[in-house]
């Protein structure tokens, strides 16, 4: 399950929104319906979110300020516009910021529904992703000694050029043999 936060200044759509998704289908966990982003932000530190549902025009920080500040502090937390405002500059600062979604208002719930379901598959990817790496990383460190031994072996053979074994050395870290000597 995926920690979500939304924010609006209007009491309405955020009561309404928040009401009308059944959030945890989608794959995500309401922590936070907020105001403005102040909240937002407290909300954040608090409990940090995977997904960030925000309007533009709010009071005391923005959405495209909030999404600055997102990316620039929490950058794994991905960041929706939901906004009533179909102005060209702000479309362009949300591209800039890498905003995942622009969503104009007036919006229904299948059409926020679809937008979650592809923001959960992106994190799932990306998460799966993780895992991979971290796996790979974790059999890399088991067998560091092997590789880098087979790697020797092969070059007391001289069955590796020499681009090859430069490359080879940098990439299992044997700075010994760094320089042109060997």
């Amino acid at each position: 399950m995926y920690k979500l936060i939304f924010a609006d200044d209007e009491a309405l759509v955020r009561n309404n929104i928040a009401k009308l998704v059944q959030w945890e289908k989608c794959g995500f966990e309401l922590v936070g319906c907020c105001a403005n982003g102040h909240e937002l932000l407290e909300v954040v530190e608090k409990d940090l979110p995977d997904l960030v549902i925000t309007d533009i025009n709010m009071p005391f920080i923005n959405g495209i300020d909030l999404a600055r500040r997102l990316r620039s502090d929490f950058p794994t937390v991905k960041t929706i516009f939901l906004t009533g405002y179909d102005d060209f500059s702000y479309a362009q600062q949300a591209i800039d910021l890498k905003v995942a979604k622009y969503i104009l208002k007036p919006v229904t719930a299948d059409n926020l529904i679809t937008c979650l379901e592809e923001m959960k598959a992106l994190l799932d990817k990306e998460r799966s992703h993780s895992r991979n790496m971290a796996v790979l990383k974790d059999f890399y460190q088991q067998n560091k000694a092997v590789l880098q031994n087979t790697f020797l072996n092969s070059l007391l053979m001289s069955e590796v050029s020499d681009a090859e074994a430069g490359k080879k050395a940098e990439l299992l870290r044997l700075d010994f043999l760094s320089g042109n000597d060997f």
